[in-house]
């Protein structure tokens, strides 16, 4: 068992019942889900689940139940962390803007798709009726206008979806144990034992540096966005205090400082430039033939950001291998920084292209039950010595 999680959809609420989900490795499903029970005996179940392995019974009734819960609350030391709204609206407006564009963007499509079909005829488009308003009146002025609407709009609707799904976010502390409870509309308690953690992972942008806050996810067993039944647990808003006590309980020591590291070869920002190239270079023909010249500066601004992008990407990257991690620190505006553990590694793979042989850099991938952590173009040499270290760690590993 890897996961135990208590969910509490709105009209669950109204009467009181619980959906009870257990997660292993064996898909990327959840294995058993039991609906409709109460609170009492889904925290009771949840307690028996993550702590079978204190006991030795294959089978444990009710009254086993009541003996046991008791002593587990009471034979281990529990410390609280309480995410505050506070915490939550700070994190609210300074996060996930691309993601939440996207949403918007993608509801929005579909509005005005719904619009064609209830309004007009199959041979006119509600398209062309927008822009043509649009150029009546100041289509210049009105494109500003949108333009920091929709910028608004992201943010209070990023906001109010943080406020809704992390509302009143508590975590406790257990040895070797994360519970961690959260939501308004939709309640969720979820239960990590220490030693089914895959990967631990947080992620911070210029803002959140100012206000010390990161976003922290720990992952676990088909722990990805896509995977809406098993994308880990979020936390929100945690301070470095908070973090370093999360680090600690899981992996009994705290997280190493990344101000030095390897960095891959700036082989890898030429190549990524030399990418950046393409997309100009065909959207500079399609301006020609369609004899859109007079804009092709949009180009050149286009392409001077992307530059400063992947420039700004090099210079974040870097690794340490720290003898029990791999630690991999990278982004443009979202740094995220990624713990490894060394024996969750399930199998490593090291590749060099043609390209790469010249400059004798190479890319090293290492899969885990959670997914894939790639070291790409870094010091070929240096990546067989540390996949030779780690395949005899692992091997020794008992």
């Amino acid at each position: 068992i890897h996961e135990v999680n208590l969910n509490q959809k709105f009209i669950h609420k109204l009467i009181g019942l619980y959906v009870v989900t257990v997660d292993t490795a064996g898909s990327s499903k959840s294995e058993i889900e039991l609906n409709g029970i109460d609170f009492k005996k889904a925290l009771m179940l949840k307690e028996v689940l993550t702590s079978a392995s204190s006991y030795s019974e294959n089978v444990l009734n009710a009254e086993d139940v009541q003996e046991i819960v008791p002593e587990t609350k009471q034979a281990t030391n529990t410390s609280k962390i309480i995410i505050g709204i506070t915490s939550l609206i700070k994190i609210g407006l300074t996060r996930n803007y691309l993601q939440t564009f996207g949403l918007l963007l993608a509801f929005s499509f579909q509005i005005i798709d719904q619009l064609q079909d209830l309004f007009y005829d199959d041979d006119a488009s509600v398209y062309d009726d927008i822009f043509e308003r649009s150029s009546q009146n100041y289509f210049s002025i009105l494109g500003v206008i949108g333009f920091f609407g929709i910028i608004i709009l992201v943010v209070v609707f990023n906001l109010v979806r943080t406020l809704l799904t992390y509302y009143n976010y508590q975590i406790n502390l257990k040895e070797k144990h994360i519970t961690a409870s959260y939501g308004l509309t939709d309640s969720h308690i979820i239960s990590v034992p220490a030693n089914k953690v895959q990967m631990f992972q947080f992620q911070q942008n210029y803002f959140q540096k100012l206000m010390n806050l990161f976003e922290v996810k720990i992952l676990q067993v088909d722990s990805n966005e896509d995977q809406k039944n098993k994308k880990g647990l979020i936390i929100p808003g945690a301070n470095r205090s908070e973090l370093q006590d999360l680090f600690q309980v899981i992996f009994n020591e705290k997280p190493i400082s990344l101000d030095q590291g390897l960095k891959p070869h700036v082989r890898i920002l030429q190549v990524r430039i030399m990418l950046l190239c393409i997309p100009v270079i065909c959207a500079l023909f399609i301006m020609y033939y369609t004899e859109i010249l007079s804009y092709s500066w949009s180009l050149l601004v286009f392409f001077i950001l992307g530059s400063l992008l992947i420039y700004r990407s090099y210079r974040t990257e870097r690794m340490i291998y720290t003898g029990e991690f791999i630690v991999l620190k990278k982004g443009i505006w979202d740094i995220s920084t990624i713990y490894l553990p060394i024996d969750k590694v399930q199998k490593v793979a090291i590749s060099q292209s043609y390209f790469q042989e010249k400059k004798q850099v190479g890319s090293l991938a290492f899969y885990t039950a959670a997914g894939i952590v790639s070291l790409n173009y870094y010091d070929y040499q240096m990546l067989g010595k540390l996949m030779n270290e780690l395949l005899y760690k692992l091997e020794k590993n008992k």
